[in-house]
């Protein structure tokens, strides 16, 4: 059974969906339409105006009625092997002072102290740039602390997710130059031999 639909920017929308995951076929798309009443114009007005996130639910919900993963299950499995390598696993470091050798890559990076305590958690699609360039935790270690200072990163090339791992690893430790995603805290710590230490 073919979808037959007046509305050229649906149907492109259904093909690529098609294209996009071969074990997906029309009848089953059509199933996933027949669901919402079969109304052919509400899908195309949704699709319209959120078409990304849009196109993603109707894949989802395909998938789910075959049996299949959704992406939703499967960014959560890719999510759950990324905090198990970097915490079982050894990532690339160097010295703080050394920052102008990090990649121009998308990844997860963490400060940490020489004493093993981790001080700031934060995600860019460039590393070097983002901490070679004001960035307030690089301001906050400057000149005097850099020394008592390491950064180690992990790759991460999927952008779209990665504040989620960075949420986990700031709920998990709370580092003190982090602000966002710490419950009641309005303000970055100052930096201090104590705090390097673990000890404050």
């Amino acid at each position: 059974m073919g979808l037959k639909v007046e509305n050229s920017d649906f149907e492109l929308v259904m093909k690529a969906i098609l294209e996009e995951d071969d074990r997906l076929t029309m009848e089953s798309l059509q199933g996933a339409i027949n669901k919402h009443d079969g109304d052919i114009d509400l899908f195309a007005r949704m699709i319209k105006r959120n078409p990304d996130a849009f196109t993603c639910a109707v894949v989802d919900e395909v998938r789910k009625a075959q049996g299949l993963p959704t992406y939703a299950d499967e960014n959560l499995i890719y999510l759950d092997r990324a905090i198990a390598e970097i915490e079982l696993l050894p990532m690339p470091c160097l010295p703080f002072y050394d920052i102008l050798r990090l990649p121009k890559e998308t990844g997860l990076y963490f400060i940490n102290s020489t004493s093993g305590r981790l001080l700031y958690v934060g995600f860019s699609c460039n590393l070097k740039s983002r901490l070679c360039n004001n960035h307030p935790a690089t301001k906050e270690i400057g000149v005097k602390f850099s020394k008592y200072c390491s950064v180690s990163w992990y790759l991460y090339p999927q952008y779209k997710n990665i504040h989620k791992l960075e949420d986990y690893f700031i709920k998990k430790h709370e580092p003190p130059l982090n602000i966002s995603g710490i419950p009641g805290k309005t303000k970055r710590d100052h930096l201090t031999l104590d705090i390097l230490a673990g000890v404050a």
